[in-house]
């Protein structure tokens, strides 16, 4: 009986460092995600203004 018990809390306490991982996981998708999408947007505001600066060499040059 007393080792059906340790069993019992031992599950019990992996279900909850389960929990506590899954939680963590998905805070972790939202920051990586996040994170994405600020490195796209700088990304095109690079390009914008690679090509701005060659449009404006272009100018200069003629």
């Amino acid at each position: 009986m007393e080792m059906e018990k340790q069993i019992l809390g031992a599950l019990h306490n992996i279900q909850e460092t389960l929990r506590d991982h899954g939680t963590i996981l998905r805070e972790h998708g939202q920051m990586l995600s996040a994170l994405k999408t600020g490195q796209e947007e700088l990304k095109a505001e690079i390009d914008g203004m690679k090509i701005q600066n060659a449009k404006e060499f272009s100018d200069i040059k003629d």
